[in-house]
């Protein structure tokens, strides 16, 4: 089981198009693997939305997947900080943090990333 690197409760996998993600129900946080925002964009892996994730420094939160210490990096495109673990396993996104990123990113992926989260939690995410 996974443990949300933001308040430490479990995390709920949840299945979207054959797209299995880990969502903390406590602070709304969403975990993705690497691969897993282009494979909910545009249903290909290697179309991950280029982040461009710059490290700022090493945070106090942990990879869900192999416990290291995340990295804290600020998406330059959106101007958001997330936390991704160091070994390239996923990005760490807080609540309201994957809206600012598919917004500036790829706004045409804003629709399908807000019926991802109405379909899995029963609201949009302009509602959180």
């Amino acid at each position: 089981m996974r443990i949300c690197p933001h308040c430490e409760q479990p995390l709920l996998v949840l299945e979207y198009h054959h797209v299995e993600v880990d969502w903390c129900a406590a602070c709304k946080g969403l975990w993705l693997d690497r691969g897993e925002l282009g494979l909910l964009l545009h249903g290909d892996p290697v179309g991950d939305p280029a982040l461009d994730l710059q490290p700022v420094q090493t945070g106090r939160r942990r990879c869900p997947r192999c416990g290291a210490r995340m990295q804290e990096a600020r998406a330059a495109s959106a101007g958001v900080m997330l936390d991704r673990c160091p070994y390239g396993h996923g990005v760490w996104f807080d609540a309201g943090e994957v809206q600012a990123l598919v917004n500036a990113v790829d706004p045409a992926g804003f629709g399908r990333i807000s019926d991802f989260c109405a379909s899995l939690f029963g609201a949009t995410l302009a509602d959180q």
